[in-house]
C-alpha cells in the first residue's frame, strides 16, 4: 500500500516542475522535500515542531534544507539536515526527509539509519501506524533495523 505523497510548497519564485511530479515512492508514509525533476521519492509525515520559541528558527532552517534540495544541491541539503539533527536528534520529520534523500541517492545504509530513527520517533509520539509503514521500507533496506523496529512495535501499546 502506497500512502498519498505529501509535498511542501516550493519557495516563492521557484519552479514547481519537480513538485508536481508524483512518481510511485517507496511506501514509508513520510513527507519529503520534492525531488529534482525525474527523481522518485518517498513521503514523510509532518511532526510537531520544537518548542514555540524555537519554531520559527527551526522552520526557517528546515525550509532552507528543503530549498537546497529543490535546487538540486544535495550535499548542501544533507549538511543542513545534519545540522538540524544535531539540535533536534529525535525529530521524525528530519530523519524521514534525510532518509528519503539518502534513499533516492542510493545510500541504503544511511537511508535505513534515518528511517529507523524516524520509526522510533513515531512510536515515541504514539504514531504506531507511521512506524509500521516505515517497517515495510526498512525490511527492504536493513533486516536488523527492521527487526529492532518490529520488537519496539511489539512492546508498544
Amino acid at each position: 500500500t502506497t500512502p498519498a505523497t505529501q509535498t511542501p510548497t516550493p519557495p516563492a519564485g521557484a519552479s514547481t516542475a519537480a513538485v508536481l511530479q508524483t512518481p510511485t515512492p517507496p511506501a514509508n508514509g513520510l513527507q519529503t522535500p520534492p525531488p529534482p525533476a525525474g527523481a522518485s521519492t518517498a513521503a514523510v509525515a509532518p511532526t510537531p515542531t520544537p518548542a514555540p520559541q524555537a519554531a520559527t528558527h527551526f522552520e526557517a532552517r528546515l525550509e532552507a534544507a528543503r530549498a537546497a534540495y529543490w535546487q538540486g544541491d544535495i550535499p548542501a541539503a544533507i549538511a543542513l539536515y545534519r545540522d538540524l539533527l544535531e539540535e533536534y536528534p529525535g525529530d521524525e520529520t528530519l530523519h524521514g526527509e534525510l532518509g528519503n534523500i539518502h534513499y533516492m541517492n542510493g545510500n541504503r545504509v544511511q537511508a535505513a539509519t534515518h528511517f529507523e530513527a524516524a520509526a522510533t520517533a513515531a512510536l515515541e509520539a504514539g504514531r504506531r501506524q507511521q512506524a509500521e509503514i516505515l517497517l515495510d521500507v526498512l525490511a527492504t533496506l536493513d533486516r536488523a533495523a527492521a527487526e529492532r523496529v518490529q520488537q519496539a512495535l511489539e512492546g508498544s501499546p
